[in-house]
């Protein structure tokens, strides 16, 4: 993607992955640990690491902070996103106002664009296979490649238990 840094691609998968979680975590009554575990083991590891600070301790609610800008305030009529590193923790908007919360299907249809399964196992399912079974193809830029020019080991996010 030309003109966005690979440090902000990094940083946009990282939020995407917190916004999955959050609705995980909001849709579940099953025991929170193997999907926190995953979420912390995704974001210890390259290329995810040093993206941002995730904080989770129930019952107060998951906190995360980007450590790189998203670039989503410079869409005309948004403001910032719920993990703003820009803003103040007391000006962000709150996670549930994002944007693709807002969209409405193509016919007018009052569902969200992307509607996700709400039973809590096909959720997890979903998120383990994105993360564990596509990770290989997903791309984060050229920063991915080793000064070499041969491509960086990539490494596997850790086996959901």
């Amino acid at each position: 993607m030309p003109g966005v840094s690979p440090h902000t691609l990094r940083g946009n998968a990282s939020s995407a992955l917190i916004g999955a979680h959050r609705v995980l975590l909001a849709k579940t009554t099953a025991p929170l640990l193997p999907l926190v575990r995953l979420v912390r083991g995704l974001l210890d590891r390259p290329p995810l690491a040093g993206t941002g600070t995730y904080r989770f301790t129930p019952p107060r609610p998951l906190a995360f902070r980007r450590r790189s800008c998203c670039l989503y305030y410079r869409v005309p009529g948004t403001g910032t996103c719920g993990d703003c590193v820009l803003n103040p923790k007391e000006r962000r908007r709150p996670h549930d106002h994002h944007r693709a919360d807002r969209r409405r299907n193509p016919g007018g249809g009052t569902q969200h664009v992307w509607p996700l399964p709400v039973d809590e196992a096909t959720l997890l399912d979903l998120v383990t296979t994105v993360f564990t079974d596509h990770w290989q193809h997903i791309h984060f830029g050229p920063s991915s490649k080793a000064p070499t020019g041969r491509s960086a080991p990539r490494t596997r996010p850790p086996p959901s238990p």
